[in-house]
């Protein structure tokens, strides 16, 4: 069964493109082809890009994460399970979210 082929981003096939004389010494000098050093640069490329998104991603969302559940503490509207003194009292108002 053949697995799906990869799509790169332009970027990346920019990047392989420059890279040109480098790939055609390489292939010469090690006996493979072109198109399998080309194509190993360009995964290696989205997998450096699609790291650093997915990284971004996680370290965004963390903060957000964080942000909101310290703005819940702060306002009553939610109780801290390691500090149970902390948020959700009786008799608070809630207070909307801007």
């Amino acid at each position: 069964m053949a697995s799906k082929l990869p799509s790169y981003s332009q970027d990346n096939l920019s990047l392989v493109g420059e890279m040109t004389s480098e790939i055609a010494a390489a292939a010469a000098r090690y006996g493979v082809s072109a198109e399998a050093i080309a194509g190993a640069l360009a995964q290696e490329l989205s997998d450096q890009t699609t790291s650093l998104t997915n990284y971004g991603k996680r370290v965004v969302s963390a903060a957000s994460a964080h942000t909101f559940l310290n703005w819940m503490l702060l306002k009553g509207m939610a109780r801290n399970p390691f500090h149970p003194t902390q948020g959700a009292s009786i008799g608070t108002t809630p207070i909307r979210m801007r």
